[in-house]
């Protein structure tokens, strides 16, 4: 790990009490200030930086956008879902708008599928809409699904996680993983709730052998293996959990648009710290840069929803201070 130095030369006046004539003596004398850079153990002092804001290019004068999800590819492109005007954003490494693609109808979710594609959920048409991502943005293919489904998170190329939260009619929410020919692999049941709702948001860890789900139904993340078997469950009360997505050690970053903040639990499901300082109003979605510290928040507010945010997380530091 590497080490920053910066000595100083430092030179005051101190006062030699009892001495009412004199002006002090001259100290002179070195501070050496070394920057030490440790590993995080409790995450109490982990912090998040705003780096960078950016905003797309409206493609009619009435445009008011709502970004309901954003996908970050290793090639360093972001395609971000804009919900009200039915349309996703190519952006380039440096957060650049640089096209549009119209979709046929309202996304709720994108999610990274390899390199260069994404795919996009379009509930309403019951339309898994696949997207590649070059120089421009166009069409790959698409896939009609059996159930209603809201999100979906790619295991591979050939297979996604899907999350289904039902109808008026049916108010029971599943997941289960499904092929890109919409075949049905497997399917559980996870909840049944009084009110029908549509707000969902799924990750994988790493090794794609768990499934976390942000549901606003249950006011809670939850983890399965991809067996059904639940791992954990962690309710976040009174609030509404949006966004989901886990870093490169697996410690999962839940947006909470109600709150205003990102809560940060450990792979097991507990609350590791609250970020809640320079968050926008009511954040809605989350993408960490391929191998990167540095991933992008959306908002929903009135005031500044054409905005997207980029955050880093910040290194936990300690200083070493010697006086020769």
């Amino acid at each position: 790990m590497s080490l920053q130095k910066s000595d100083i030369k430092y030179s005051t006046d101190l006062d030699s009490e009892g001495e009412s004539e004199s002006k002090g003596s001259t100290f002179e004398g070195e501070i050496t200030i070394t920057l030490v850079n440790r590993e995080t153990e409790d995450f109490k002092d982990l912090d998040i930086r705003r780096i960078k804001e950016f905003m797309m290019k409206d493609f009619e004068a009435s445009c008011i956008p709502g970004y309901i999800g954003v996908a970050c590819l290793p090639n360093g492109r972001t395609v971000i879902a804009d919900y009200k005007n039915s349309r996703c954003c190519l952006c380039n490494a440096s957060y650049q708008h640089l096209s549009d693609f119209k979709l046929s109808s309202k996304p709720w979710s994108v999610c990274a599928m390899d390199t260069n594609e994404v795919a996009v959920v379009l509930r309403d048409e019951k339309k898994i809409q696949f997207l590649k991502v070059d120089g421009k943005i166009e069409s790959s293919g698409f896939m009609i699904t059996k159930r209603v489904c809201v999100a979906v998170v790619a295991l591979s190329r050939n297979e996604f996680v899907f999350c289904d939260t039902g109808n008026q009619a049916d108010k029971n929410i599943y997941w289960g993983v499904i092929t890109k020919e919409g075949r049905e692999k497997s399917c559980f049941h996870f909840s049944s709730g009084d009110v029908h709702s549509g707000t969902v948001y799924l990750a994988l860890n790493a090794l794609k052998t768990q499934v976390y789900i942000s549901c606003s139904a249950t006011q809670s993340v939850l983890c399965f293996g991809l067996d059904g078997k639940k791992k954990f469950e962690y309710k976040i009360e009174n609030s509404c959990p949006k966004g989901i997505q886990l870093d490169s050690q697996d410690n999962v970053y839940v947006v909470v648009h109600e709150s205003n903040s990102i809560r940060l639990l450990s792979p097991d499901g507990n609350l590791h710290q609250i970020f809640n300082s320079n968050i926008p109003s009511f954040p809605v979605a989350i993408s960490f840069k391929h191998s990167s510290k540095e991933f992008i928040l959306t908002n929903g507010s009135d005031t500044d929803r054409k905005i997207c945010y980029v955050y880093k997380l910040a290194e936990r530091m300690d200083y070493n201070i010697s006086v020769t």
